[in-house]
């Protein structure tokens, strides 16, 4: 080594030993490590092994371990990923958590929408053949489809026949009897589905034929029952037995589960009228026949009650015209102390002679439900006006003609919201 080059390294060992030294006075000097802050330029590369330190501050540079060595847009990237696969599970869980609550087919039968939030009382009638063949659900979805919160079944029907098994049944009526008949009322009433037993009350074949003394008898052949025009038979209003016997079905359908008791044919014979009609009880009673029907309804309200009877009538049965068609209801029955009036608006319950009592059609059959409705209306309001009604509810009854959404339709317009769809 020539003396120049010797010189010159012996100038850059002091010139180190400078360095090493203020770095071990700095170094000395320095605040402890935690609390250095790191400091990054943009003038070292991200992957350099050692940095200076940097002028003016009281910090290092540091390398950045590989995880922190991700570009912006990464960082982004997987931010998302993460966002997106908790969104899934998310929704994965409540799905999971709303399957493992929804109820199975019998848990949603057993409990159902509650159908009691329909206003009034809308009412399906169940025909003998529905109730012996049909499964309580099935007959749920049957009234609902009706648009309907009360199926109505027929515990006495027209001819005086019991299709519900009763120790109180006469005559005939165990030919008719569905066996399981109580069985769906209770399954109807735990579905939310009230339920309504319909009684023919003096309007009665089996039980006059069967003991004919509860019968009314023809006045030529005091002997023999009266027959009316459809070929039926009537029970005695005068006889206490009759009203015995019609008042112990009352009791039995509400002990049975039924939430109202339907009451049609309260009234004395029509067609033929009284003329020749002879009542053996009258004779003991000694009352007119308007006063015998208001006791009759009377002892009816003491076992039902005015919140569960529904009286069924024509639309004579609301006016107090005690001679019209013939004197059948012996006057109004306006003045009996129900709550609940249903007024029998079906076209095949009207008189053949009398289809309108404008006379504006020839035939039954012509008569148009629209017009029906419209007579029945007009009986509504008078009835809701009348002096003898204080809060009583004026229902209508009418025939399905399978096409129940236009016929609800038309029960809408009319304003009647309570009904009976036959």
């Amino acid at each position: 080594m020539t003396r120049r080059e010797a010189r010159i390294a012996a100038r850059l060992s002091e010139e180190q030993r400078e360095t090493q030294e203020v770095f071990r006075q700095r170094m000395k000097n320095a605040p402890p490590r935690s609390r250095l802050r790191p400091v990054r330029t943009k003038g070292y590369y991200r992957f350099a092994k050692d940095y200076p330190a940097a002028a003016g501050t009281d910090g290092f540079r540091e390398n950045r371990p590989p995880s922190q060595k991700l570009s912006a847009t990464a960082k982004w990237l997987v931010l998302l990923c993460c966002a997106i696969v908790f969104c899934c599970a998310f929704i994965l869980t409540r799905s999971a958590m709303k399957i493992s609550a929804m109820p199975g087919d019998a848990d949603y039968l057993a409990t159902p929408t509650d159908p009691l939030a329909a206003p009034g009382i809308r009412a399906r009638h169940i025909s003998a053949e529905e109730l012996a063949g049909y499964s309580p659900e099935e007959l749920k979805r049957l009234t609902e489809a009706s648009g309907c919160n009360t199926a109505l079944f027929e515990l006495k029907d027209e001819a005086g026949n019991i299709v519900f098994p009763t120790e109180l049944a006469r005559g005939s009526a165990g030919d008719y009897t569905v066996e399981n008949a109580w069985e769906t009322v209770a399954a109807l009433e735990a579905l939310n589905v009230r339920t309504a037993a319909y009684i023919s009350c003096f309007r009665d074949s089996a039980a006059s034929a069967y003991d004919d003394k509860l019968a009314v008898m023809d006045f030529d052949d005091p002997d023999q029952p009266l027959v009316d025009s459809d070929g039926s038979l009537w029970l005695d209003p005068y006889l206490p037995e009759t009203v015995e016997y019609l008042t112990g079905l009352m009791r039995v359908a509400l002990e049975g589960g039924f939430s109202y008791v339907v009451l049609d044919h309260v009234s004395f014979p029509y067609d033929l009228g009284l003329r020749t009609a002879y009542f053996s009880g009258a004779d003991v009673a000694d009352q007119g026949e308007n006063s015998i029907l208001l006791d009759f309804l009377a002892q009816a309200l003491d076992v039902t009650g005015t919140g569960q009877l529904i009286l069924m009538c024509d639309v004579n049965g609301l006016t107090a015209d005690a001679m019209a068609r013939d004197n059948r209801y012996g006057g109004s029955l306006l003045t009996c102390g129900a709550e609940q009036f249903a007024v029998d608006a079906r076209l095949s319950r009207q008189p053949e002679d009398e289809p309108d009592p404008l006379g504006l059609f020839a035939y039954k059959d012509d008569v148009p439900t629209a017009f029906i409705l419209s007579v029945c209306s007009e009986a509504n309001n008078a009835a809701k006006s009348s002096e003898y009604v204080d809060r009583a509810r004026v229902m209508v009854c009418v025939e399905n003609d399978g096409n129940s959404p236009a016929l609800r339709e038309l029960l809408d317009h009319t304003g009647l919201e309570d009904y009976i769809i036959w």
